[in-house]
C-alpha cells in the first residue's frame, strides 16, 4: 500500500487525521486500503472480517437478504461510518459483516487490523479515545437509519431523511434514495410532490425546506 493511498484515507476518515506524523506511521503498518466500485458487493453477511473498515470515500449500502431471498435495505454508509462489527473475544477481538455490503459509487475504505488493535491501544494514546468516538459516531448513524425504516410510515421516513441528512437527499439518485427508505422510486415522488403541494418544500434542482416544523410532525 503507497503512502499516499492510506493519507488519502486517512484524510476521509476525519478522527484519524488527529494523529501526528509518528503515529500515523504507527497506524500506516497495520492498516489496509480497500477501493470499491459502483454496485460490487464488497462483503457478505457473516463474512469474517480481519480488518475493523471505515468509510474514507464514497458511497456504500448495507442489506440482508430474508429466506425469500429479497433484500431488506438497511442503512447507507458514508464516511466517516465504520462497515462491520468489532466483537471482544477471550482471545482478543474480532470482525464480521453483519450485513453485505455493496459499493453505490467509486470509494475507498481505510482498515485498520483487528488481532493488531491492542498493539495500537497501547502504543498510540489517543486510540482508545479516536475508536469510541468512531464507534459511537457510526452507532448514531445506525440507529437514525433503523428508527427511520422501522418506526415511520413512507411520508415519515422521506420526512426524516430531509430534516436530518438534507445535503445527502440532494447529492443522491432517486432509485438510490428509495432503495434505502425501502420504497418504490414512485412512491418516494408522489411524497415528495405531496410535501411540495403543502409547502414544506421547494423542489428545484436541489430541495429546500421551506417549513421546518411541519416537516417535523410528520415524523415525530
Amino acid at each position: 500500500m503507497s503512502m499516499t493511498d492510506f493519507e488519502k484515507a486517512v484524510r476521509g476518515v476525519e478522527l484519524f487525521s488527529r494523529f501526528d506524523e509518528r503515529e500515523l506511521e504507527l497506524l500506516s503498518a497495520q492498516s489496509v486500503v480497500k477501493r470499491f466500485s459502483h454496485s460490487q458487493i464488497v462483503f457478505f453477511e457473516d463474512e469474517e472480517a480481519p480488518y475493523w473498515y471505515f468509510v474514507a470515500s464514497g458511497r456504500l449500502k448495507a442489506y440482508k437478504t430474508d429466506k425469500n431471498e429479497h433484500n431488506i435495505s438497511l442503512c447507507q454508509l458514508t464516511p466517516p461510518m465504520a462497515v462491520n462489527d468489532i466483537r471482544v473475544t477471550k482471545n482478543g477481538f474480532e470482525g464480521t459483516m453483519f450485513a453485505t455490503i455493496e459499493g453505490m459509487s467509486e470509494g475507498m475504505l481505510l482498515g485498520l487490523k483487528v488481532a493488531a488493535l491492542p498493539l495500537l491501544f497501547a502504543q498510540i494514546r489517543a486510540f482508545p479515545t479516536i475508536c469510541m468516538q468512531a464507534a459511537l459516531y457510526s452507532i448514531e448513524r445506525y440507529q437514525r437509519a433503523f428508527y427511520s425504516g422501522m418506526i415511520l410510515d413512507g411520508t415519515g421516513k422521506v420526512a426524516f431523511m430531509l430534516s436530518q441528512d438534507l445535503e445527502r437527499f440532494n447529492a443522491m439518485k432517486k432509485q438510490d434514495i428509495a432503495a434505502i427508505l425501502n420504497i418504490q422510486p414512485e412512491t418516494l415522488s408522489r411524497i415528495l410532490g405531496k410535501l411540495s403541494r403543502k409547502g414544506i418544500i421547494e423542489i428545484g434542482s436541489d430541495i429546500k425546506v421551506t417549513d421546518t416544523e411541519s416537516l417535523k410532525e410528520l415524523y415525530e
